[in-house]
């Protein structure tokens, strides 16, 4: 394996379950990241109190993730500054990109929230753990480009070409 480990978010797109690894797996991507989905409304996966405290608990020790695009969306800071200030303790990032506010509204590199910058202080800090694509290919900005699986197939052809070099 080599220094990074490239996955998607499960809200970026539809499929979910095998459907969604099968799709993961046919795209070369190393891992998923799962979020609470529909089953929060049934105490299930992270509203379990105990599964809550074991990731609080997992966290401490093993670090945090950041995002590539929330503190630009939120107040036009890049994240690279962040990143090389934090990199010691980063367990994973979110890749995304966008147009000022609109968060995952682009795809990666083809936004204004610095994404190359933010990859630049990535390679530069020695950082190799995973990184995560984040893009939300049914937003109106990004769905008219391709389907969901061409889409993501762009952006994890950015992965390779800009952390691969």
């Amino acid at each position: 394996m080599g220094r990074f480990r490239y996955g998607v978010c499960e809200w970026s797109v539809k499929a979910r379950g095998a459907a969604l690894c099968q799709l993961a797996a046919d795209e070369k991507l190393d891992c998923v990241q799962l979020g609470v989905g529909e089953e929060i409304f049934c105490g299930k996966g992270l509203a379990d109190p105990a599964v809550a405290e074991e990731y609080l608990e997992a966290s401490e020790k093993y670090g945090v993730e950041i995002d590539s695009q929330n503190l630009y969306a939120l107040g036009g800071t890049s994240m690279a500054r962040y990143f090389t200030a934090l990199a010691d303790v980063i367990a994973g990032v979110h890749l995304k990109d966008g147009v000022g506010s609109m968060l995952s509204g682009s795809l990666l590199g083809e936004g204004t929230s610095g994404f190359y910058r933010t990859a630049g202080a990535i390679l530069d800090s020695g950082y190799g753990g995973s990184l995560i694509i984040e893009s939300v290919y049914d937003k109106p900005t990004i769905c008219k480009l391709g389907s969901e699986r061409e889409l993501l197939a762009r952006d994890a052809a950015t992965l390779r070409r800009v952390f691969e070099k």
